[in-house]
């Protein structure tokens, strides 16, 4: 009886140190399908972005970027943009 409940063991050992993937692998793919179920349940934009096609410049850009560093600090780091502005058909020369 001991021999074959060691044996019996020793067959479920290696499915058994797959478990914990396993979690890993269903909990990814349980927040996957939650992102993808509210992106797709969104309600529409009602009105696109205006299209001005006699403006001056293709992009203009003026804003403040903010985002958190890769290592943990107490700040964020911040970059500020200096407004620049791009002709249009510069970007596809």
């Amino acid at each position: 009886m001991v021999f074959s409940s060691l044996q019996l063991f020793n067959v479920i050992r290696t499915p058994l140190s797959f478990l914990p993937a396993g979690f890993s692998s269903l909990s990814n793919f349980l927040v996957a399908i939650g992102r993808i179920k509210k992106f797709l349940l969104a309600d529409e934009i009602a009105d696109s972005f205006a299209i001005d096609q006699d403006a001056a410049y293709g992009v203009e850009v003026d804003g403040n970027f903010m985002w958190e560093a890769a290592e943990k600090v107490e700040t964020l780091v911040t970059t500020f943009v200096t407004p620049f502005n791009l002709d249009k058909g510069a970007a596809t020369e």
